[in-house]
């Protein structure tokens, strides 16, 4: 594997918090994950050993819950 779309350098994961990662993505999906993967990404991003997780984000809200008055 040569060209994927994003490549994410020196990446922290949660399970293997002592040791960098490179994360390949092609496709919208991971496609490699391995320390110094040799890769060449459309986009490389260098976490630069930060922690890299999955997106936190909830689109499921229901505003009365979230206003309600005591």
């Amino acid at each position: 594997m040569t060209n994927v779309d994003i490549c994410i350098r020196n990446a922290r994961l949660r399970r293997g918090a002592n040791e960098l990662v490179d994360i390949a993505v092609a496709g919208g999906q991971i496609v490699a994950l391995s320390s110094a993967l040799a890769v060449t990404g459309r986009d490389e991003i260098d976490a630069g050993g930060n922690l890299v997780t999955e997106s936190f984000v909830n689109p499921h809200l229901h505003l009365r819950k979230v206003w309600t008055c005591r």
